[in-house]
């Protein structure tokens, strides 16, 4: 099967959605497909999009919608399946939204979602929140996203947590905006007896307190800190699959997650403690007298968050049409 993927990822850390398509397409090719990025290429089976991002491999920005009723055009019997993303509206809303191109792009986002032959969104909240602005495709499915190899591979024994023990927690985030919740990660870091290590960005009006910056890092060395780390904490509100939860959970790292809206709680309800913003001493206390069950538990899950799984779902999506 020859794929035409008009977003090309970079080889340089740049986002979860970035991570994730390089992932993707790798394993795509292990299984014998043929990945393709020249969008003016006419041998092809079908049309890959995420969203209308042409990624940064490509020098970053945007297809219009335009460019894509023209490959209909050109090409009616070639499949279009769009891997659904995010809406400005309800990642960075603002009362000046209709009078900002935030608008207008969101409308061509919609609509693609809606013209495309196959939809993918990464979660049930994120079709909520497409669904509420009028994405309403006729075929569909909802596929969570899957961490590469190197964390399926990673071999974890989890680390011994007493009584005595702090407890060690990771956190990431690529982004400083206030819906990633750093304050919480900030208020974490005060209570007795935890240490949490911040991988990524960190916004410069959120005190650190006692938390331990550590950068963006590399997978290996992500891993290194995931293997002495009792849990990872996602303290996000309105993510539709976070990447970083994903590689955490398929790393064997139980999860400390945000119940609040977004979708920590379809990710992370069977292998996490959800964080009670009120107590949160008592989320902390929930977190150790929980940790070694939920430790045994996703041992034996981890293939549920693997690239493998997420691959041969988009895989099966794609033979439908062939």
């Amino acid at each position: 099967m020859k794929i035409l993927c008009t977003y090309k990822p970079t080889e340089q850390p740049w986002g979860g959605a970035n991570t994730f398509l390089r992932a993707l397409y790798s394993e795509w090719e292990k299984s014998g497909d043929e990945v393709i990025f020249d969008i003016n290429s006419n041998d092809f089976d079908l049309v890959f999009m995420n969203q209308l991002s042409i990624g940064r491999g490509n020098g970053g920005g945007y297809l219009n919608i335009s460019d894509i009723s023209t490959l209909k055009i050109k090409r009616p019997k070639v499949p279009i399946i769009v891997r659904l993303v995010n809406l400005r509206h309800h990642s960075n809303p603002s009362i000046f939204y209709r009078l900002k191109t935030d608008y207008s792009k969101d409308k061509d986002t919609v609509k693609l979602s809606n013209i495309a032959d196959h939809a993918i969104y990464q979660s049930h909240y994120q079709k909520s929140f497409f669904k509420a602005r009028g994405s309403d495709p006729e075929n569909f499915t909802v596929i969570h996203n899957g961490a590469s190899e190197d964390f399926l591979n990673f071999k974890r024994t989890p680390p011994e947590l007493t009584q005595k023990d702090n407890l060690i927690i990771v956190s990431s985030s690529f982004s400083k905006r206030a819906t990633k919740r750093h304050d919480l990660i900030s208020k974490l870091s005060l209570c007795e007896n935890v240490q949490i290590h911040h991988m990524g960005a960190w916004p410069d009006n959120v005190p650190l307190n006692n938390v331990n910056l550590c950068g963006v890092l590399e997978h290996e060395e992500m891993l290194s800190l995931f293997k002495k780390a009792h849990y990872f904490l996602h303290p996000a509100v309105k993510d539709p699959c976070p990447n970083s939860m994903i590689e955490a959970l398929c790393a064997g790292l139980p999860v400390i997650y945000n119940p609040e809206r977004g979708s920590g709680t379809e990710l992370g309800k069977n292998h996490g403690i959800a964080i009670n913003t009120n107590d949160i001493p008592a989320t902390l206390l929930s977190a150790r007298a929980q940790y070694q069950k939920l430790s045994s538990k996703l041992l034996n899950d981890r293939f549920e968050f693997s690239i493998k799984l997420a691959a041969k779902s988009y895989s099966d999506v794609f033979k439908s049409y062939l």
